[in-house]
């Protein structure tokens, strides 16, 4: 990427790796894809998120004061030791992603081409399918493609101001006195929540994805539900129905938890939690 925004050729490095877990689950993330069926990592999470430039010969001026290969002194260098620091720059020039969220969701929503920019070109094998070729949206050599500086890694996202038209007065008659109506105090009644799959000490498939739903309600309206997977935040659910697709344990008698937590309007909240048993 040039200075004025614009960019030269990007393409994927024959020497690069892609493919799919055979221990951890697809996060719904990477499941809601447009193109996910076409990676064939079914259930299991594909390994690539983004890439970075790796060309020597665009790369970056290092000065090494120990000979190496009978020479020292300046060296441009290219590789993992270029793209790896560029990725975590960027990340912790972003202020990184909010707690208890996995880092790699950030980027998912926000995959868009003002973002991050899509590499379609190369290939680094002789399969037919994205995981081996560079594709649009998502593909196993460069995942979804390069960073537009920290746009992609934002955990903020900055709404738009709506325009307001100016009111128009009316001329009214005479006020009419209306009495004040009775204070009422603030909202502290909590939500409740209860999640009705899986439930508490129930057993589940092992190494696979399942979809945990959750009620809720609340006396004035439910504002969302977050759902947890050993605390570590996964979804959160404005309306209803509210589901998220988690992963179960990778081994037979292996237990995990799963958290919803209701909100409401007030800041009031609840939270409900099972354990469940791999099998």
């Amino acid at each position: 990427m040039y200075t004025d925004n614009s960019y030269a050729t990007e393409s994927v490095w024959n020497g690069t790796g892609s493919g799919c877990s055979i221990y951890d689950a697809a996060p719904n993330w990477q499941l809601a894809l447009s193109n996910w069926t076409q990676t064939h990592c079914g259930t299991k999470r594909a390994i690539s998120d983004l890439a970075a430039d790796a060309d020597p010969n665009t790369g970056v001026a290092i000065y090494d004061s120990t000979p190496y290969a009978g020479s020292s002194g300046w060296w441009q260098v290219g590789g993992t030791s270029l793209a790896s620091p560029i990725i975590a720059s960027a990340y912790a020039l972003a202020g990184g992603a909010p707690a208890n969220t996995q880092a790699a969701a950030v980027l998912y929503q926000n995959f868009t081409g003002a973002n991050i920019h899509d590499i379609t070109l190369g290939s680094n094998g002789i399969c037919t399918t994205i995981m081996c070729s560079a594709a649009v949206s998502y593909d196993g050599p460069t995942g979804l493609g390069s960073p537009n500086g920290i746009a992609g890694f934002s955990n903020t996202i900055t709404p738009t101001p709506s325009s307001v038209p100016n009111p128009t007065l009316v001329p009214t008659s005479s006020p009419t006195l209306i009495p004040s109506p009775t204070p009422i105090g603030p909202d502290t009644t909590k939500p409740t929540v209860l999640i009705t799959y899986p439930t508490n000490n129930s057993t589940v498939p092992r190494r696979t994805n399942i979809t945990v739903t959750a009620n809720a309600s609340d006396n004035i309206g439910v504002t969302k539900v977050n759902f947890y997977h050993n605390n570590l935040l996964y979804c959160s659910r404005s309306t209803a129905p509210y589901t998220c697709v988690m992963s179960t344990p990778s081994f037979t008698n292996q237990t995990t938890t799963y958290k919803a937590t209701a909100y409401d309007g007030a800041g009031n909240n609840a939270s409900n939690t099972v354990t469940v048993r791999a099998q």
